[in-house]
């Protein structure tokens, strides 16, 4: 728990550092507002998600899937670090600027995708970082919460938050230059379905009610 808080921690100054120290100023509100958002989200994460989960969360597994830790590393980096450098650059330069009306629209669509991932990892007590079978915990398929009428709510309320996140900032000169970001998102849940085929003991006929996230005997994530 003491890694995830001190994780957390650093994730927030890492945020704000992108974002300011580009713009070279602090004269920003609706940077401070995202900055303070990610803050109270991490914050929660840590009281609502179980120990279990915080642990499986903050470390390396070994038999994760070498594609999948690629892919998801190639996405934070455009989700995150990248986006805001180029948002904070974008304040610098004096770029258009999205109206207010704008900023706080796309602001709330940020906020509640990522709500609806936290509600997501909430219910879900496999929602590793990780493609793999957590079969030491007893891995099975959830469906409940949001995972009763959607497949993928884990990648889902980011994608959202993340094409809403450069309009909150005000930014809109920059949004055409962010296109590669979500496909890689979208490339994630394909990658987790392929893995439950692959992985699910069952034939293959119950494997394609796998897909469609079905199979009683399939005990892959569904993220």
């Amino acid at each position: 728990m003491t890694r995830a808080v001190l994780s957390s921690v650093l994730f927030v100054v890492l945020l704000a550092a992108c974002l300011f120290v580009p713009a070279r100023q602090l004269d920003w509100p609706m940077a401070w507002a995202v900055v303070a958002y990610f803050a109270v989200y991490s914050a929660l994460g840590l009281l609502l998600l179980s120990p279990d989960l915080i642990e499986e969360r903050s470390r390396l597994p070994r038999d994760a899937e070498a594609a999948d830790l690629a892919l998801a590393g190639l996405a934070l980096v455009f989700l995150l670090p990248v986006s805001l450098v180029v948002c904070g650059l974008d304040a610098r330069g004096g770029g258009p600027r999205a109206a207010g009306l704008v900023e706080g629209l796309a602001f709330l669509v940020f906020a509640v995708g990522y709500a609806f991932g936290l509600w997501a990892a909430r219910v879900n007590p496999f929602f590793s970082a990780a493609v793999r079978i957590q079969t030491e915990r007893g891995h099975h398929v959830i469906d409940r919460g949001p995972y009763a009428w959607l497949r993928h709510p884990g990648y889902a309320g980011p994608i959202a938050s993340h094409l809403a996140l450069p309009f909150a900032l005000g930014a809109r000169a920059h949004c055409c230059r962010r296109r590669s970001a979500p496909s890689c998102s979208r490339c994630g849940p394909c990658t987790r379905s392929a893995v439950c085929c692959a992985s699910c003991p069952a034939t293959p006929t119950t494997r394609l009610a796998c897909a469609t996230a079905s199979c009683p005997a399939c005990s892959n994530e569904r993220r």
